[in-house]
C-alpha cells in the first residue's frame, strides 16, 4: 500500500511543501519556509537555499509584474530573517517572559509581506492594476488575490477591444458615406455584426486650415 509523504513541520512556520501560492505575494513566512525546504528537505548549504529561496519568491513577484531587488540583495535580507529565526530556536527552551514576547513579535511580523520591490517600484510601473496589487498586499496578503486582478485586467481588455470594434466599424460607415458623396456610387458596408442605432458616429479630426 502506498503511503504519503507528509510535509515536515518547522518550529513558529508551520509545514513546507517546497511550493509557493502564485496568487498572492509570499510573506516572510513564505520565504523561511523555503529556505528550511532547501536547507532542511534537500539538504543544500544554507547559501545555496538562501539564494534559490530567493529565485523561487522572485518567480511570483515576476508573475505579478513588479518590478525587484537583485537575487543577491534578496538573499541578505533573507539571511538577517533566517539568523533572527535561528536565535529564537536556540532560546525557545528557556521560556522567560522577554523570549515568549519575542516569539510572538515575530510570528506577527512574518505574516507580512515579505517585500522585494525596487525602492522605485511604484514609479516605474505603468500598469495601475500592478501598482494597486502591490499597495493592497503591503497592507495585507490576504487583501487581495492575482487572480482577481487578473480577472479585472481580463474585463478591462474585452471592454477596451469592443470600443475598438465600434470605432472601427462607425469609421467605416462615414468613409463609406464620403464616398457616395465624391463619386455618386455607393460604397458597400455590411453592419450585419452590430446595429448601427447603438453606436456613436464616427467624427473625423478637423482639418487643418491653410495659411
Amino acid at each position: 500500500m502506498a503511503t504519503t509523504r507528509s510535509h515536515p513541520r518547522f518550529w513558529l512556520l508551520g509545514n513546507s511543501s517546497g511550493s509557493l501560492s502564485m496568487s498572492r505575494l509570499p510573506t516572510s513566512k513564505d520565504a523561511l519556509l523555503m529556505v528550511q525546504h532547501f536547507h532542511i528537505n534537500e539538504a543544500q548549504t544554507i547559501t545555496v537555499s538562501l539564494n534559490k529561496a530567493c529565485l523561487k519568491v522572485k518567480e511570483v513577484w515576476d508573475h505579478a509584474h513588479i518590478p525587484t531587488q537583485r537575487v543577491d540583495s534578496c538573499a541578505r535580507k533573507l539571511s538577517k530573517l533566517y539568523h533572527q529565526y535561528q536565535m529564537l530556536k536556540v532560546n525557545r527552551n528557556r521560556q522567560r517572559e522577554s523570549d515568549i514576547m519575542k516569539e510572538q513579535v515575530f510570528q506577527a511580523d512574518i505574516e507580512k509581506l515579505f517585500d522585494i520591490a525596487t525602492k522605485d517600484a511604484m514609479m516605474t510601473m505603468v500598469n495601475l492594476e500592478d501598482k494597486k496589487f502591490l499597495t493592497m498586499q503591503r497592507e495585507s496578503v490576504q487583501s487581495c488575490s492575482m487572480a482577481s486582478i487578473d480577472k479585472e485586467l481580463a474585463s478591462l481588455e474585452t471592454r477596451r477591444q469592443q470600443r475598438k470594434e465600434k470605432e472601427s466599424m462607425a469609421k467605416a460607415r462615414y468613409e463609406a458615406r464620403e464616398e457616395f458623396n465624391k463619386t455618386g456610387q455607393a460604397f458597400h458596408y455590411d453592419p450585419s455584426s452590430s446595429s448601427s442605432s447603438s453606436e456613436e458616429e464616427y467624427q473625423p479630426s478637423a482639418p487643418i486650415p491653410s495659411s
